[in-house]
């Protein structure tokens, strides 16, 4: 950082029009950044996730992810809206890349104005917390819900899948 200022973006992934798609923050150089100070930033812009970008002794670049309220370990949009980011400023200029993150190294591949984003191989977990309270989350009747298994599934950051 120079003279205390830390250029950052805010970018919205997965479309082409303004204020669409899911907005990300992304800060390009954080290499001197330390957890503390990545969270306050992230809390401030106040999307759902901020990337972080730094060196990376194991792939290309090693990305961070902050919600406002804690690190995750893998964010699919927030990746995607960082190396778009990095190509249209000239950060990178090849078309295969390989990110570390706290869920693994993944590959990135950039094919002109489109990213697109290696999954880990997917983790499943069987979810017993029972249909009535799934339902009531979900403000809809019991039977609503399909009778296939209600799981969380991980790539990265799990989530929970419940047939509809």
């Amino acid at each position: 950082m120079n003279d205390g200022m830390l250029p950052f973006y805010i970018v919205n992934a997965f479309t082409n029009k303004p204020f669409k798609g899911n907005p990300a923050g992304v800060v390009l150089d954080a290499n001197d950044l330390d957890e503390k100070i990545m969270q306050r930033i992230a809390s401030q812009l106040k999307c759902s996730e901020t990337a972080f970008v730094m060196k990376s002794n194991k792939a290309d670049y090693f990305l961070r992810f902050f919600s406002p309220l804690k690190e995750v370990k893998l964010c699919g949009h927030a990746t995607i809206a960082t190396f778009y980011t990095m190509a249209k400023e000239g950060i990178i200029r090849k078309n295969k890349i390989k990110m570390e993150t706290k869920a693994g190294i993944l590959g990135i591949e950039i094919k002109e104005n489109e990213i697109f984003m290696e999954q880990a191989e997917p983790i499943f977990k069987d979810v017993d917390i029972g249909r009535k309270k799934i339902a009531d989350a979900l403000r809809i009747e019991e039977k609503g819900i399909d009778d296939l298994p209600t799981e969380a599934v991980s790539t990265g950051l799990f989530s929970l899948n419940v047939p509809i």
